[in-house]
Parts: structure tokens; C-alpha cells; sequence
């Protein structure tokens, strides 16, 4: 990831608090954040248990997610990840592994931006 990507665009977040209010906005990143956490857990045990068919479900159900919240560099490896995992390849335990921190960073990073500006 190179220093001027954003794990997280703003404008996309700052768009929905426009078009479903700020408060409704707050609790979808919230609820987000939450998701986030329960996925990261599901992911590291899938790495755990070396399950290929784990790891395709958990980036599946995530990426559509980061998809529509504006965290596109994670969108972009949950796809990259589910396809190898499709493929069992075990490229796909390494990119797993970056996964999960992207993910984490990207969790911390929801919590940082500010939706009143």
C-alpha cells in the first residue's frame, strides 16, 4: 500500500451521513466496526484450521461490506483473497495474514473519521 492510498475514502461515508443522516450514518460504521471484529476473529480461525472454503466464505461476506463503506484496498485484497482461496491455493493463508491487518487498520481507522464536517 503505498503512502498516499487511504484505507478508508471519507467522501464515501460522508455521502451516506448526507443521504441517511448522521446519526444513522454513526451507527452503520458502528455496526460496521463490529462486523469487522466478528470477521477478523472468523478469518484467523479459518487460518487456524487451514480451511480454504473458510476463508473464501469470510472474504465473500467482507468485501461487499468494505465495498460500500469506502474501504476499497481492503475490497480489493478480499478479492484477491477469495479467489485463491476458491482455488485452494495456499497463496491464500499469506494473503489471509495481510488481510487481517489491513482489516484491523481499516476497523481503527472508521473510528478516527469525524462525519459532521
Amino acid at each position: 500500500m503505498g503512502s498516499q492510498e487511504k484505507l478508508v475514502e471519507e467522501e464515501v461515508l460522508k455521502q451516506m451521513a448526507q443521504d441517511i443522516g448522521i446519526d444513522n450514518a454513526r451507527r452503520f460504521i458502528e455496526t460496521l466496526g463490529n462486523e469487522f471484529q466478528k470477521r477478523i476473529e472468523n478469518i484467523r480461525q479459518a487460518i487456524e484450521d487451514n480451511s480454504f472454503d473458510g476463508l473464501a466464505i469470510e472474504a465473500h461476506a467482507l468485501k461487499s461490506k468494505a465495498q460500500i463503506s469506502g474501504a476499497f484496498i481492503l475490497a480489493d485484497a478480499l478479492i484477491k483473497l477469495e479467489v485463491e482461496s476458491n482455488k485452494k491455493n495456499k497463496e491464500a493463508i499469506k494473503l489471509a495474514q495481510d488481510v487481517l491487518t489491513l482489516a484491523d487498520l481499516t476497523r481503527i481507522t472508521y473510528l478516527d473519521i469525524s462525519l459532521s464536517d
